[in-house]
């Protein structure tokens, strides 16, 4: 991966944040993401939860066995770094009803996101699906009294930020989104930290969605 993506990221996103720093962070996860050795249950990688198994909406095979444990072992080295009380991973399928929860980290957090105006409102993961837009809430409280955010769910978090994970031509693969219980937790460090997980996460979700480089080019 090279500066050159960073910095492309950074400025459609509009971020002031040091490069380097991301660039640090995205060397330290892409090392756990090639040379982790964890074990990780099947169980916990392809969870059910209520009603939602994640094998609906995924098929159950080998390579994306693989894609799942690199999103799992990411997320949680990003996780020992940043401390959020939570954080998930998300994929936007080819058709885009509900983003899919792929892993998290800590507390308990929504497995499906709905994609449609009102959702937008209601989880920040949904509307960076579908603007494309990093969204980033200092203050949740302040955020719902000006009805920028609706729904009592957001009061479990003081800030939250959801960053997309998209291809070089703007689609959306899905999106990473952390909580932490205090308002203004996230620092330069906890962003420069998330971003290099949105970058690093672009291979593993680009394969769950079964895009080529073809596929891509096609799009330009």
């Amino acid at each position: 991966m090279s500066l050159d993506l960073i910095h492309d990221y950074l400025n459609t996103q509009g971020l002031r944040i040091n490069p380097d720093e991301v660039r640090i962070s995205q060397l330290a996860l892409q090392a756990v993401i090639e040379r982790g050795q964890a074990a990780i249950e099947r169980s916990v990688l392809w969870y059910s939860q209520d009603d939602m198994r994640l094998d609906q909406h995924l098929e159950n095979n080998e390579d994306n066995d693989a894609c799942l444990k690199q999103i799992f072992m990411a997320l949680d080295s990003a996780c020992e770094r940043t401390r959020p009380q939570s954080a998930a991973v998300y994929l936007k399928p080819a058709e885009p009803v509900s983003l899919v929860r792929l892993s998290q980290q800590g507390s308990a957090i929504e497995a499906l996101l709905p994609l449609n105006e009102t959702a937008a409102v209601h989880h920040l993961a949904s509307r960076s699906a579908q603007t494309g837009w990093l969204n980033q809430a200092d203050d949740v409280a302040y955020w719902l009294s000006l009805a920028e955010m609706q729904g009592e769910h957001n009061l479990r978090a003081g800030s939250q930020i959801s960053l997309p994970i998209h291809l070089s031509n703007g689609q959306v693969l899905g999106v990473v989104h952390a909580e932490y219980p205090q308002a203004n937790a996230i620092d330069e460090a906890a962003l420069a930290e998330w971003v290099a997980l949105a970058l690093v996460l672009i291979e593993p979700l680009r394969t769950l969605a079964g895009i080529t480089d073809a596929d891509e080019e096609k799009e330009h």
